[in-house]
């Protein structure tokens, strides 16, 4: 067996605590011929890069640095408990007779960010806001890159706490794997008061993460509307990348 040494640039290190390097062979890339999952915390490794050794071939190889501390590798796909900042890479690599190969590999960010931005200011009755998500891709394929999508509902809560109360343009957000093509994911947004009242339920039929871009809805979150209020979708650069403005009308 011949050795591989494969360093990732960039500021994955600064970024992400976990690295998924696995391994596939040209010839037959559905059949996963290795896997390994790098921690930052393991002291006796140097964390950003993989060393391996591998038989003369042809491979195919995957490297996912996340920092969720819960997921699980099943046919070539994980499935996260949270989905947290990544950067994906795959990549062709030829081994041969005695060959010692030391690779640098740039990894990219697969994720999307989508954020709900209250305009309206968190009152002192306001006990929790919730997003519940149908087709949240919450696991990704290795072999695609892309995202896979739930089959179950996903909700996420917010609890309010004292201190903050009276904050404006308050930010619920989560990331998301991109789905594949025409996929998008339902969301629906709940605020509730301290004797588990609704105060406002707003429902988007569909939504579409993108790769590197932050996708951010703006308006009343907490408080009733009138007939005449809009939610706003705003697609920012806000250190991720280009930027685009839509208007959704109720």
């Amino acid at each position: 067996e011949d050795s591989i040494t494969i360093p990732n640039t960039g500021d994955v290190q600064s970024l992400c605590t976990r690295i998924e390097y696995a391994v596939y062979n040209k010839e037959n890339p559905q059949v996963l011929v290795k896997h390994k999952r790098y921690k930052s915390e393991d002291l006796n490794i140097d964390f950003g890069i993989v060393y391996d050794s591998l038989p003369m071939g042809n491979y195919e190889i995957r490297l996912l640095a996340h920092s969720s501390a819960t997921n699980e590798l099943t046919e070539n796909s994980l499935t996260f408990d949270e989905v947290t900042d990544a950067f994906y890479n795959q990549t062709s690599i030829t081994i041969g007779s005695g060959e010692s190969i030391s690779k640098e590999i740039n990894l990219q960010r697969i994720v999307g960010r989508v954020e709900f931005m209250a305009t309206d200011a968190i009152q002192s009755n306001l006990k929790q806001f919730e997003i519940q998500l149908t087709g949240y891709p919450n696991k990704f394929n290795l072999l695609t890159g892309k995202g896979i999508q739930s089959v179950n509902e996903v909700t996420i809560n917010h609890l309010f706490t004292a201190e903050e109360t009276g904050k404006v343009n308050n930010i619920h957000s989560l990331l998301s794997f991109i789905p594949e093509e025409n996929k998008s994911m339902g969301v629906k947004l709940t605020a509730t008061d301290t004797l588990d009242r609704y105060l406002w339920s707003y429902s988007i039929g569909s939504v579409i993460p993108q790769v590197n871009k932050i996708l951010r809805y703006s308006g009343k979150l907490y408080s009733p509307r009138s007939s005449s209020e809009s939610l706003n979708l705003f697609l920012e650069n806000i250190n991720w990348g280009d930027s685009i403005n839509i208007s959704l009308d109720n």
